[in-house]
């Protein structure tokens, strides 16, 4: 509300990121678009697409295909729909609720980003992990038909991870099916996308009352370790799912 503050690197963010995070922050849908019925899909790939195509030059940097884009600002739509962190232990289960809240965590980010793959023809799965390097932390597996390719999606850090040509595998089973020895040489290959993110509020829940809570730059201090974080998960703490 105050205007731009400057704060030590790993909790703020540049001009240019900025400028990104402001392009995707908002509700996915508004209250009077919900509609209960199939055209609710059909209306969801619209804007998606429009989304991406709106956005084009925020990615002309990673060089990604066009359909790359749409998967990456999907994940980054979702990312901006949620604008309050929220400490809780359980998630929506109406629908409407599932694409409109605007405050959640690691499992909302991860429900909603499924709901709206679907709307652009990927099939998901929500993966938990409870690893030394992803304690408590929850993700997507999806498989795009279009590219034959998987990905791995991660819409509270706007993380985004492929292996092309899977023939209908889903990232861990094209990854565990694997010997050792490829496996390693594929993880240490992959490409780790990250893309602009900010937590600007947090709701520390009934736990904020009996010990310290969660703040906004603890948890935006993590950001720029992620791609070293998800390499060290796939390398080493596969088994561990």
């Amino acid at each position: 509300p105050r205007g731009l503050k400057a704060v030590v690197d790993k909790y703020g963010v540049t001009k240019e990121d900025l400028k990104f995070i402001k392009k995707y922050r908002g509700a996915l849908i508004d209250s009077e678009e919900f509609i209960k019925d199939s055209s609710l899909i059909t209306m969801l790939k619209e804007k998606l697409i429009s989304e991406s195509n709106k956005n084009r030059s925020e990615f002309e940097k990673y060089q990604l295909t066009d359909r790359q884009r749409l998967i990456a600002s999907t994940v980054a739509q979702v990312n901006g729909s949620i604008s309050t962190y929220a400490v809780k232990s359980s998630y929506p289960f109406h629908l409407e609720d599932i694409l409109m809240l605007h405050n959640g965590n690691c499992a909302d980010y991860t429900v909603r980003l499924m709901v709206v793959l679907e709307a652009i023809g990927l099939k998901s799965a929500m993966i938990s992990s409870v690893t030394p390097s992803l304690p408590g932390h929850v993700f997507v597996d999806a498989f795009d038909p279009v590219s034959n390719s998987s990905f791995l999606l991660d819409s509270q850090w706007n993380i985004m991870i492929q292996i092309d040509n899977t023939n209908g595998k889903s990232f861990f089973q094209y990854l565990l099916e694997l010997e050792e020895a490829n496996r390693t040489q594929l993880i240490n290959s992959l490409k780790i996308y990250q893309f602009p993110s900010y937590i600007r509020f947090i709701d520390p829940g009934k736990a904020g009352l009996s010990s310290t809570p969660y703040s906004t730059d603890f948890l935006n201090g993590q950001r720029k370790g992620f791609k070293k974080i998800y390499r060290k998960f796939l390398s080493s703490e596969l088994d561990e799912l």
